[in-house]
């Protein structure tokens, strides 16, 4: 799916960039359990963070970079979809970081304040919801009785980073 060349075109038009400036970073699958896991919930939901928070520091993005999540499932208010903050544009804050199971090092979660407006991102089988990683946003939880699954990339711009990484 990496290698899916509409990921990119859609990066390099929301980033306003050329195709070939674009870097893919940090694919991965998320799945969200349905309710009967609900003893799990605090392993699955994601608090109010930005992005930035968790992979400024593994490098390969920019403050600037951008997420594409591409739901593999229909989701709504009333099943779980994410949160994304609303309004003008946020700078990047402090997260606090903790692991949930401290003692294997497993669940790591950052959190940020909550902003004052946010919507809802519903969307259908195959959308993409796509946001920059100074944006706060949180997960929903998943009421459903379906397993949830959503492919989530990062995009950064080459140019960008080559920047980024000499101002470091």
């Amino acid at each position: 799916l990496t290698s899916d060349e509409s990921f990119k075109a859609l990066a390099a038009s929301l980033m306003d960039v050329h195709v070939e400036d674009v870097k893919i970073v940090f694919p991965h699958f998320r799945i969200d359990l349905p309710k009967s896991f609900s003893d799990d919930e605090s392993k699955m939901s994601l608090p109010w963070h930005q992005e930035a928070g968790y992979y400024l520091s593994k490098g390969g993005c920019t403050p600037d970079s951008i997420v594409l999540s591409a739901y593999l499932h229909d989701c709504n208010k009333e099943n779980g979809a994410i949160r994304i903050a609303t309004g003008a544009d946020y700078g990047l804050v402090d997260h606090t970081g903790s692991y949930l199971s401290p003692d294997q090092q497993r669940f790591y979660r950052v959190e940020c304040p909550e902003p004052n407006m946010s919507e809802v991102a519903e969307s259908n089988f195959g959308e993409v919801v796509a946001f920059d990683f100074k944006r706060p946003h949180r997960s929903g939880i998943n009421t459903s009785c379906l397993v949830r699954l959503t492919f989530l990339l990062r995009a950064t711009s080459k140019t960008e980073l080559k920047k980024f990484m000499n101002e470091v």
